[in-house]
């Protein structure tokens, strides 16, 4: 959290934690050579974390987003570069991909032979030992660890491949919260920094999430057009509400009693909508708003709700 001053303004927030991974970064992935630490750019940051312990910590000082990093031999030093100004671009291999190492090496290997195409830097001599470890990267954004005796993965971070659209957390609970994304939503588990659950919707967008006052439902906002509701303990589906907005859903919350969802959709509509316990049914159709809704907030009793638009406007309703 921000620490309030004596003056009343408000300090600077402390990044405490991190989840996620940019595998678009050619051998962004790097071992410390301690052996200890692993080393890797994400967004104007690069993030250092305890092979064990999984604490971070984060180097700071870019205005845009990372392009490339490299560790010095000794360990002493980190050098990084950002994207510049005028759109520097990293191109992509999609047959090969780099591993980094803890023996210090990075290996090409290429992805349809599955062989090792290239290594480096020369080294005079080389020894491997059992406990030797290699991890890697991938444009999923997912990282494993392997070891050079087993060769078998270990998955040990995995983020949202697209824009995370939203993020919330349930009522009175700060150990989960929820996020959406390009076809799914996830539970992460605050304490250890973990993906706890996903619901995956394939080719579809989650524009909006929400957890009900209760906690007993997830509902989220579709670029189809459609409502839909989970289980929040096991991601399984509760119902749909199809052709909810014609152009798309893209903002969604729930009244404290959990019996009614306000939607807010492309076309600038705010829809109000009964949820029964096998119903839902449109209540009705609210017209302000001339662009996309972006955001919905109720009031704890009820009776007022706002909405702000892309079209500048921020309204507030009469819910009763």
């Amino acid at each position: 959290m921000a620490a309030a001053k004596g003056d009343g303004a408000v300090g600077e927030l402390e990044l405490q934690a991190a989840i996620g991974f940019n595998g678009h970064v050619p051998c962004g992935l790097i071992c410390h050579p301690d052996r200890e630490h692993i080393l890797y750019p994400l967004g104007c940051t690069v993030v250092i974390q305890h092979l064990d312990t999984k604490k971070q910590s984060f180097l700071h000082g870019h205005a845009d987003n990372v392009s490339c990093v490299v560790v010095s031999r000794d360990g002493m030093y980190v050098a990084s570069r950002q994207v510049t100004c005028i759109g520097f671009k990293m191109t992509d291999d999609d047959d090969d991909f780099y591993l980094g190492t803890t023996s210090g090496d990075v290996l090409k290997v290429n992805t349809s032979s599955k062989v090792v195409t290239a290594c480096g830097p020369q080294k005079k001599k080389f020894s491997m030992r059992s406990d030797d470890l290699f991890f890697i990267g991938t444009n999923k954004c997912q990282m494993y660890r392997s070891a050079y005796a087993t060769f078998k993965e270990e998955l040990v971070a995995v983020c949202h491949t697209e824009a995370v659209n939203d993020i919330v957390f349930p009522e009175g609970h700060s150990d989960l919260f929820v996020t959406c994304s390009t076809n799914d939503i996830r539970v992460w588990y605050t304490p250890e920094h973990l993906e706890r659950l996903r619901v995956t919707v394939p080719n579809v967008t989650c524009h909006a999430v929400e957890v009900t006052r209760d906690g007993m439902v997830i509902i989220s906002a579709w670029n189809d057009g459609k409502i839909r509701a989970f289980v929040p303990a096991t991601g399984e589906p509760m119902y749909e509400i199809n052709n909810a907005h014609n152009l798309g859903v893209t903002a969604i919350a729930a009244t404290s009693d959990c019996k009614q969802i306000i939607s807010g959709g492309g076309d600038g509509q705010v829809r109000i909508w009964n949820i029964g316990e096998k119903t839902q049914k449109l209540r009705e159709v609210l017209k302000e708003h001339r662009g996309a809704v972006s955001c919905i907030k109720i009031n704890k009793n009820d009776k007022e709700g706002v909405t702000a638009s892309l079209d500048g406007m921020c309204v507030i309703w009469d819910l009763v």
